[in-house]
């Protein structure tokens, strides 16, 4: 299936996956994640994109974003990859590339997908069987958006806000809402993020120019 173009306005809200170059790790230690939500925070803050979630695996990384201005995401991404990746290469001696081509980002049907989108992100050291609770894994939006422990860098979307806190605070071990809608829509979103295609229903962007 063919990769849509982006798309690249203010106030769509998208979901980005970035990996690394051939599967590698793209975080070797704590000091490796601290830098990049460093380089995040400023460049999300330099370029006018609210970070709503987050999550930083060994060898690839989640955001959900709405950027405030066009083009702003390619901007923000742009400014932490040269950073991040020189920081990196300098630390471990290394040259050349550190992710595979350029980043994916799938816009987002808020009424459907919005929270479909937060666990997604949140909820992948526990499908990776790296812990059975996301509360453990430090590399995560989950202790600010399910535990109320504020972290500067993370923006809640406002359509978040508005869900009851007992919904958002549920583990995965007793999840009531891990129904088969939510099991689909967690299916339509990992088909749909490598192919920049849109989180939701065919005509929820529809009219919207994509680059």
């Amino acid at each position: 299936m063919a990769r849509q173009p982006r798309l690249n306005l203010p106030g769509i809200l998208q979901h980005l996956v970035q990996r690394g170059n051939d599967r590698q790790a793209c975080f070797a230690a704590e000091t490796d994640y601290l830098r990049y939500l460093q380089e995040l925070r400023e460049a999300s803050a330099n370029h006018d994109c609210a970070i709503h979630a987050y999550v930083l695996m060994t060898n690839y990384v989640h955001l959900l974003v709405t950027p405030a201005t066009t083009g702003a995401i390619s901007r923000m991404m742009q400014a932490v990859g040269s950073r991040y990746v020189g920081s990196f290469n300098a630390r471990y001696r290394r040259t050349g590339t550190l992710w595979e081509g350029r980043f994916k980002a799938a816009p987002v049907d808020t009424d459907r997908y919005l929270l479909t989108c937060y666990r997604d992100i949140e909820l992948n050291p526990v499908r990776a069987h790296m812990t059975d609770d996301p509360s453990t894994y430090p590399w995560s939006s989950y202790h600010h958006n399910a535990l109320g422990q504020h972290t500067p860098l993370v923006t809640p979307h406002v359509q978040y806000t508005l869900w009851p806190a007992h919904l958002l605070r549920v583990r995965p071990t007793s999840a009531p809402w891990c129904t088969n809608r939510w099991k689909k829509n967690l299916s339509t979103i990992s088909v749909s993020t490598p192919s920049n295609r849109a989180h939701g229903e065919a005509n929820a962007f529809s009219g919207i120019s994509r680059r």
